[in-house]
């Protein structure tokens, strides 16, 4: 809720929720408002002061604030501060790129604070277009995710993984189904025609931007468990090297290499099941849909009395729909009461191995890394299955020369249950009076019912419906890295992405009626290469 409050200067101002209310009064005052036991058992003392850093400048927009309370404040320009705590408090000041200080209050009223640099944060090494650089260093707005972070959730594509992990990052999950498609939008909608995805560079390796089939893009076939960290390149000066191909912005990904030293092998596993969430989808039962149908039909005679006496809407009578002896019984009332979303969904246990081996000398480090993945949807005849092998080699050839590859192969299997209509309201439009088969073994749908739609039922959507998509795709690249002079560094990399598809798709003869069942295989390949070259010339002049 926006508000409007005059203040003098110097006036610090404390906020207060009250009963779902917010008051705002002077950090001098502190009237009866409920308040807490820290604020009326303990007397508030006002503490003033200036942070700075170590070489004596002020430093504004710190954080004041004492732990586990609301009280807090921020310094101004001149980095100066004043708060009104209770007695014996501990003042945190925080701040990027600084080290969080705590002090506990004493008697004095007066605290004023040097701050000292994070080097940890500001020495941290980032990816960027051209090479690596310290964060202290940047001129641009990079975002940066780290393997531990990928990690603290499973997700089957690095889209999923980056939800929420990046300022101003936005991704939308399009599908529920196993490695549904997402978009991912950096710097908003630049363009109606052409594609708004940004562009992937995976070990040096550019990916294709445009999108696949069924709107999937070739990030989406990568094992995300390979990575071991995510830079995202959001402005000009940090996207300039690949032109127009980063107008959307860039997503830099590096994966995992050897180590020297003795071998090691790791193995992580993960398993899950799929279960419906709080947010339920809520539809009538049998007893409720057919009150709601009877007062419907009822409510024809209150709007058009001429035309219920004609007889014009006796075909529209529920009685009339009721004598299906499969779906009532003699004195109409129903033999099912059918749920069916519970019908429609699976709990089945999903599956993740991975499987590394890394090692090697202080000339020659090498990793191989083997995945395999089994999800099982929510909604049932839902999969996907990958196979992934990856392998890096890196070799000091000489003092001046250094050369590497990597090569990863990945083969998916996907049932998309979603490829051409909504299962969700198909679910809700189906009735709970029909069950998903007679007892003669035949489908009951809603063309059944006298009057209403001729939709199948979810589940004969579920089983006489395949689209099933293979893709195989082969990411590949070579770099020589030759120090022609101390200092100057010219590093080549050659990247292939090469990638197949196979769509095939099933359509059963009684939902296909016309074609009397129908089915089609249809093949697609793309081949992306890339060839890059650059000198990086990098020297401290002085201090």
């Amino acid at each position: 809720e926006q508000f409007l409050i005059e203040v003098g200067k110097q006036t610090n101002l404390r906020f207060k929720q009250v009963n779902n209310a917010i008051s705002v009064f002077p950090a001098s005052e502190n009237p009866d408002l409920n308040s807490s036991p820290e604020d009326t058992d303990l007397e508030n003392v006002t503490v003033t002061g200036i942070v700075k850093d170590k070489n004596g400048a002020p430093i504004p927009g710190v954080t004041v604030a004492v732990p586990g309370t609301t009280i807090g404040t921020a310094t101004d320009l001149d980095g100066k501060y004043a708060l009104s705590v209770p007695e014996g408090s501990t003042l945190v000041f925080s701040f990027i790129g600084f080290e969080t200080q705590s002090i506990q209050l004493g008697d004095e009223q007066v605290i004023n604070v040097i701050l000292n640099e994070d080097t940890a944060s500001l020495d941290e090494v980032v990816v960027i277009g051209y090479g690596t650089t310290k964060r202290s260093d940047l001129t641009g707005a990079v975002g940066s995710v780290n393997a531990d972070q990928l990690n603290e959730r499973p997700s089957t594509t690095l889209n999923q993984a980056l939800s929420g992990r990046v300022t101003g990052v936005q991704v939308n999950i399009n599908s529920g189904r196993p490695g549904g498609r997402t978009n991912v939008r950096i710097r908003g909608f630049s363009s109606i025609n052409s594609s708004n995805n940004p562009l992937y560079v995976i070990d040096g390796v550019m990916m294709p931007v445009s999108n696949q089939a069924q709107a999937t893009q070739a990030i989406d076939f990568v094992n995300p468990n390979d990575i071991v960290s995510v830079e995202v390149l959001k402005d000009a000066s940090s996207t300039a090297i690949y032109g127009a191909r980063g107008a959307n912005g860039v997503i830099l990904i590096t994966t995992k290499r050897g180590e020297s030293g003795e071998g090691k092998i790791t193995y992580d596993v993960d398993f899950s099941v799929p279960t419906i969430g709080p947010n339920r989808l809520e539809v009538l039962n049998v007893r409720e849909y057919m009150e709601v149908e009877d007062l419907a039909f009822a409510n024809i005679q209150k709007y058009d009395p001429e035309g219920w006496e004609d007889g014009r809407y006796d075909h529209l009578n529920p009685a009339i729909g009721r004598s299906d002896p499969r779906l009532f019984d003699s004195n109409g009332n129903p033999l099912y009461d059918t749920d069916w979303l519970e019908e429609a969904t699976q709990n089945k246990i999903s599956q993740n191995h991975q499987l590394g081996f890394t090692g090697g000398n202080e000339r020659t480090t090498y990793s191989l890394s083997l995945g395999y993945r089994d999800d099982q949807g929510l909604i049932k005849e839902s999969y996907l299955k990958r196979y992934s092998a990856r392998f890096t080699l890196d070799d000091q050839v000489k003092k001046w020369l250094r050369v590497g590859g990597t090569l990863s192969y990945n083969n998916q299997d996907e049932n998309i249950v979603d490829q051409d209509y909504q299962v969700m309201r198909t679910m809700a439009e189906s009735y709970p009076f029909q069950p998903v088969k007679y007892e003669d073994g035949n489908w009951a749908d809603n063309r059944d019912y006298p009057n209403s739609q001729g939709n199948f039922n979810t589940l004969r959507y579920l089983y006489e419906r395949k689209y099933i998509l293979t893709t195989q795709s082969l990411i590949g690249s070579l770099y020589t890295n030759i120090n022609l002079a101390k200092g100057l560094e010219m590093r080549t990399v050659l990247g292939a992405n090469v990638m197949t598809q196979e769509n095939k798709q099933f359509t059963g003869r009684g939902i296909a009626i016309n074609q009397r069942g129908a089915s089609n295989v249809s093949n697609r390949r793309e081949s992306f290469w890339s060839v890059e070259n650059y000198l990086t010339y990098n020297k401290t002049f002085g201090d």
